[in-house]
Order: structure tokens, then C-alpha cells, then sequence
């Protein structure tokens, strides 16, 4: 199973290209994984960010997140 983050635009379009979405260890838990995907949107300059889970990522599918923007931003 092949887990990624896909980044949003303010206006909730996907980015896309490159910068757009990355592809995150499996091995992480849910938290490390939205950490990471968080602290990837920031930095880039985007407004949300979406967990995906799939054995591609043409037919990966959302994961509810476990936690909001804000409490990581407080972690």
C-alpha cells in the first residue's frame, strides 16, 4: 500500500506538477505522516492537504485526516 499527500490551492483546486503532491513512508504513523505532509504544505506555500491511500497513485482513494491544520500547528 503506497500512501501520498496531495497539496491544495486556497480556493481548494489540487496543485499540480512536481511540488504538487509527495510520496510518504508507509511505515510512518497517520500523525507523522500529516506532520510531514503539514510541514511540506507550508513550506511550499500551499493552503491544505489531502492523505491518499492506494496500491497506485492513479487509484488512490482520501483518508479522513486525524487531526486539523490547527492542532498541528500546535504540536
Amino acid at each position: 500500500m503506497q500512501f501520498y499527500a496531495q497539496f491544495l490551492h486556497d480556493d481548494g483546486r489540487e496543485a499540480v506538477g512536481d511540488r504538487g503532491i509527495i510520496r510518504l513512508d508507509g511505515r510512518l504513523s497517520l500523525l507523522n505522516m500529516e506532520t510531514v505532509a503539514f510541514d511540506t504544505m507550508k513550506q511550499r506555500g500551499f493552503k491544505d492537504f489531502v492523505i491518499l491511500r492506494g496500491e497506485h497513485l492513479l487509484d488512490a482513494k482520501p483518508m479522513p485526516k486525524m487531526f486539523f491544520k490547527e492542532d498541528l500547528i500546535n504540536f
